[in-house]
């Protein structure tokens, strides 16, 4: 509602109204209105700031409260017209102040919005765009976004259908990450919301509840893969006597340790050593250690024109990050 008047609009016109001040079962003659600065089809109505954004099929408009009258209640504030439009209903999401949205431009590209101020500015996202643009218009419509907090910092993530993957919006950065349901065809998640003092995530196509928490390393109890894969140049023709991966890790229980599987190749990655047996297991240190490093040793001759291929791959339930791989030598 707004300035206690509860608004409304028609599906597919350029049509809405509004009840009387603070009694929302009178809807009095004539509190109504349509856009003559931009005649354009109403896909979503959403208050921000105190004012109506009127999110349509090729606009983004926004009316302000300017009477008391209840046929002059609002009217168009003409500097707030942006030539984008909404591609479906539940293609928006609000963050803090913001409004978040997939839409479409006069160019016809289909790509990340958010508001600012009064304006509305496209935030690229290459992933997003291509996965967009292979979508029919009938699943161009049922795309949605799901917005979620922690304390002041919002994220909203573009969700597709039948795409196990989610585009997430980040508003303190400004920035997009993407992110994947494991094995599975579809990303769980249809709405969000916050309760005993966490996220919960609800899909359309379960009947089950899920929190998001950064310490897990599953994803609702199947074991996630994290492979990571570096490529390092060489001067030359180079014989590799042994290669350390200095790790660190966390999340394990006190005692406990996990294992990366070490594989490389010689020709950029197109034969890889697991495809002559040549897998290597390396147990990382338990947490607590001052320093980690997996070793592993007589590689063999790699050329120039490739590099080291390195891949490493971890479905142990532990977080780690890598600072640094060393070839032939063996940091302190």
């Amino acid at each position: 509602s707004v300035a206690g008047r509860v608004a409304t609009h028609a599906a597919g016109l350029d049509i809405w109204d509004w009840s009387a001040p603070l009694n929302p079962f009178f809807w009095p003659d004539g509190a109504f209105a349509q856009s003559a600065r931009r005649p354009d089809a109403i896909v979503a109505q959403v208050e921000l700031g105190g004012d109506i954004w009127h999110f349509g099929t090729a606009s983004v408009q926004v009316w302000r409260v300017v009477s008391t009258a209840d046929e002059e209640a609002f009217d168009t504030f003409g500097a707030a017209v942006a030539e984008v439009g909404l591609i479906g209903r539940r293609a928006w999401a609000r963050i803090g102040q913001s409004i978040a949205f997939v839409g479409i431009d006069q160019e016809g590209g289909v790509r990340g919005f958010v508001t600012t101020g009064y304006a509305v500015q496209a935030v690229p996202h290459r992933p997003l765009e291509e996965a967009l643009a292979k979508l029919t218009p009938a699943q161009l419509a049922d795309v949605r976004m799901v917005a979620w907090g922690d304390g002041s910092l919002t994220s909203a993530a573009v969700i597709l259908p039948n795409d196990p993957r989610a585009f997430v919006f980040d508003q303190a950065s400004n920035t997009w990450r993407d992110e994947v349901t494991w094995n599975a065809t579809a990303f769980f998640g249809g709405f969000a919301t916050r309760a005993f003092g966490q996220m919960v995530w609800g899909s359309p196509s379960s009947e089950n509840l899920c929190t998001l928490d950064a310490s897990l390393f599953d994803d609702r109890g199947a074991t996630v893969e994290r492979v990571l894969t570096i490529i390092a140049p060489l001067a030359g023709p180079t014989a590799i006597a042994s290669l350390v991966v200095d790790i660190a890790t966390h999340g394990l229980a006190l005692g406990a340790t996990a294992q990366m599987e070490i594989t490389y190749s010689r020709d950029g990655g197109r034969t890889t050593s697991d495809l002559w047996g040549d897998a290597r297991l390396v147990t990382l240190d338990a947490q607590g250690s001052y320093r980690r490093k997996a070793k592993v040793t007589r590689l063999g001759l790699f050329n120039g024109l490739h590099g080291l291929w390195l891949r490493l791959r971890i479905t142990d339930a532990v977080g780690f990050a890598v600072r640094g791989v060393y070839v032939n030598e063996d940091p302190s």
